[in-house]
Parts: C-alpha cells; structure tokens; sequence
C-alpha cells in the first residue's frame, strides 16, 4: 500500500483536486442562481406614476386658461355663423335681341328629328331658322368678340362670337359684313352685316338666318334668352311644317268590301263604299 501510494500518490493527489474544483464549481453556481431568483422575486413592482399615460390635447383657450390659474375644460366647436356666405353667386341671365325681326321658321330640336326640306332628310336642328329678307341688317344679338369669320360649303358666310361666361353666338347665312374682322369687339344690336340667300342646305327653307346659341359647349334653344314678346313668334313656325311629311307614316289603302251572294238567291249584294 505504501509503495502503490509512494508510486501513484501524485495521481491521486490530482484527481481530489479536480474533484474537489468541480464540487466547488458547481456549489457557487448554484449559489448565484438561488441568488439571482430571490431577486427576481423580491424585485418592487413598476410604480404606477411610471407609466405614461395618454393624454388628449387641450385646446388654446384651455392651455391659456390653465396659464392663467383658471379651470380647464375642453371647448366646444364654434358653430358657423347664420350670415356666413352660401357659395358664389348666380351668373346673370343671358338675354339675347332678336338678330333680325322675322318670324321662326323652324324651330330648335337637339332630340327629336326636323324634316330638311332641301336635303329630303330627317335630322335634328340646334339651332333656329329666322325669316329675312335679302340685304337686311343682321344685328348682334348680344355683345361680346367676334373669334372667328368662316365661309362654310353648307351654311355660307359664319360669324362666331364669343360672349363670355362660356356663351357663343353663332351667325349663318350672312352675304356682306360690315366692316367686321376677328378679334372685333361687337355690342347689342350693333350690325354684323346683312343676309343672303348662302345657306345651301337649308335652300327650300327661303332667305333667313340660321342663328345657334352654345352655353359651356352645348347648343341651347335661343329663344329661351328671348324677351316675351319675340320668343312667341316661335308658334309660327308650325304653319310652315304642316305639310311636311312624317318620318313613320306610311300611305296605305283600304281595300273595299266585296258582294257576297246569299245562300237563298242567286242575286248579287250591292257593293258596300266607303265615306270618304
């Protein structure tokens, strides 16, 4: 025994000591552990004031009357005041004089379809035809600038006015201007020039002015800015077109009734006929 400790004491020696490391290891790890959950545990709760809280804003008169040592409280909205303004304004009435004093021959139709005398069609008409006669004064119906002077293959010489307000005026079927180039400035009842007989397509209607209202791009009827008085000539204007023929009739005969004999006789019915 002697000799076996006296040979291998040194090995021995060094294995207690890492044995005894190892005891001692793993004692202050556990030590430290326990350590560390007592604080966990014994660890004081978050205050309450230390949580934010959230906060609604206050309004400037509140903020000013807490500066002021007053009372807070939350404002109420401001109602709108009864005299505030209710949007622009309406654009006045457009009104339009008569460019030339005859009666309507046809009337406006932007829907249902006109009978063209001269080109034998149905189609419709935005504008409205006045009766003239050759060489009389074709007058500005509303004042404004002329944009455009143009000689058209259907509807002759054309003077296009611009207004204002989104509003045109448009003149056809004029045979000599009166001194008039674009950018003229033109007035109520000023003369524009005087009328012809130039408006091709509409040759059979006779001398007259093909006159067209456009508001904001759409063409109007311009009797609606006529005055009272002018706009009723309108109702003349279903003379003109009593003979004009519908676009869904059609000419049909009634057959006539014919004899029938009797049963009893040989002796044939009169033909019935009819009342005409």
């Amino acid at each position: 025994m002697k000799k076996f400790l006296k040979t291998n004491g040194y090995y021995l020696i060094l294995i207690v000591c890492v044995f005894a490391v190892c005891i001692a290891g793993i004692a202050i790890l556990e030590h430290k552990s326990n350590d560390d959950t007592s604080t966990l545990l014994n660890k004081d709760p978050v205050s309450a004031d230390l949580i934010p809280t959230a906060s609604m804003p206050q309004s400037t008169d509140s903020q000013q009357s807490s500066a002021n040592g007053g009372s807070t409280s939350v404002s109420k909205p401001v109602k709108p005041s009864a005299t505030a303004p209710q949007g622009t304004a309406e654009p006045e009435k457009l009104t339009l004089a008569k460019p030339v004093s005859g009666k309507i021959l046809v009337e406006f139709s932007d829907k249902k379809l006109v009978y063209n005398k001269t080109l034998k069609e149905w189609k419709v008409h935005p504008a409205i035809d006045i009766a003239g006669k050759k060489g009389e004064d074709v007058k500005c119906a509303v004042t404004g600038t002329v944009i455009d002077i143009k000689s058209d293959p259907l509807y002759g010489t054309t003077i296009i006015i611009d207004n204002g307000n989104g509003t045109k005026t448009i003149y056809c079927g004029i045979a000599a201007m009166n001194d008039l180039t674009v950018g003229k400035q033109v007035t109520t009842g000023s003369v524009l020039g005087t009328l012809g007989d130039t408006i091709f397509c509409e040759k059979e209607t006779g001398t007259h002015l093909h006159f067209e209202v456009i508001q904001n791009g759409k063409k109007v009827d311009p009797t609606l800015f006529f005055p009272k008085e002018t706009s009723a000539d309108a109702s003349d204007a279903e003379d003109s077109d009593s003979s004009t023929p519908s676009p869904t009739s059609t000419s049909t005969t009634t057959p006539t009734a014919t004899s029938k004999p009797t049963s009893t006789i040989n002796i044939m019915q009169p033909t019935a006929t009819s009342v005409g």
